[in-house]
């Protein structure tokens, strides 16, 4: 974790020193058409990753054989989720930009787990089944970014970008769906339980944070800037509440419901809308860098 710190505090100093430099050379410009800031809306999906840490268990008092109790994450490109949120940003000068935003922002993982029952008298006679576990979490998020724009002088700039985030738990939602075959009625009876849904808002811990980086690409047409980003979010907390792992597991049904200590990666892709709030004159002819 020190590592990442450090590497992006090296990043951090690398962009604004290079920024300021080139500000200096080009001359200062007054002091209000030196600068803009931006307001507006940003929404987009995202695409999680758990990343346990440590696994746990819950005890089985059945008369039973347990095949296998590890959870099989899902993949990242089976958690799709949407995040909405306000964005600001200030622009120093043309080269960087910092944004602050406010995003309501929903992530989504998955595990299956695996139960086994067999007659001991009729080893013939056994029962597999499969629960679905998927949780949903809603946070409400506060990433601060710094971007550094590549050809400031096209319509169409690419840039890259780095920061950190934290967010505030809103909710946690689960829901879990059991499967299996059954040879021990007869016969051989394929069947899909529907699915049971409940809140588990206080299995997680209140807060997170992590850090972000990527690139993308911004587009100006008149007033209105579009922003295009694609970053990589990692967590650096678990999002675990070790202290109330086992409490809220008992109502809900299904094998695997011990929460595990994890951390989240994500993937997510978002739009920008953005407004300027400077102008030059009263026709609202805005501040261009």
């Amino acid at each position: 974790m020190r590592k990442n710190f450090c590497l992006l505090a090296c990043c951090f100093t690398l962009l604004s020193s290079v920024c300021f430099a080139q500000n200096y050379r080009k001359g200062a410009k007054s002091s209000f058409s030196s600068s803009q800031w931006y307001f507006g809306l940003q929404l987009g999906t995202n695409y999680s990753q758990a990343l346990p840490i440590t696994s746990f268990s819950e005890f089985s008092y059945h008369p039973a054989t347990v095949a296998d109790t590890e959870k099989k994450y899902l993949k990242r490109f089976d958690n799709a989720e949407k995040h909405i949120g306000l964005t600001t940003t200030f622009s120093p000068f043309r080269q960087i930009n910092l944004s602050l935003s406010g995003v309501y922002y929903n992530y989504s993982y998955g595990y299956d787990t695996d139960f086994s029952w067999q007659d001991e008298e009729t080893p013939t006679h056994n029962l597999d089944l499969t629960f679905q576990h998927t949780h949903r979490l809603t946070y409400l998020e506060f990433p601060l970014m710094v971007q550094y724009n590549f050809f400031p002088d096209r319509r169409i700039k690419p840039h890259v970008q780095l920061g950190f985030f934290y967010g505030i738990l809103l909710e946690g939602s689960k829901s879990v769906s059991e499967s299996g075959i059954d040879y021990a009625s007869g016969g051989t009876v394929t069947f899909q339980e529907p699915a049971f849904s409940t809140f588990i808002t206080p299995l997680y811990r209140k807060y997170h944070m992590g850090y972000l980086y990527g690139g993308g690409l911004t587009y100006r047409a008149g007033t209105l800037t579009m922003r295009l980003d694609i970053n990589h979010k990692t967590g650096l907390s678990n999002i675990t509440n070790d202290e109330t792992r086992f409490s809220g597991t008992r109502h809900i049904l299904g094998f695997g419901n011990v929460q595990d200590d994890l951390k989240i990666k994500n993937l997510e892709i978002s739009l920008s809308l953005l407004f300027p709030l400077k102008f030059l004159s009263k026709d609202f002819k805005p501040v261009v860098l």
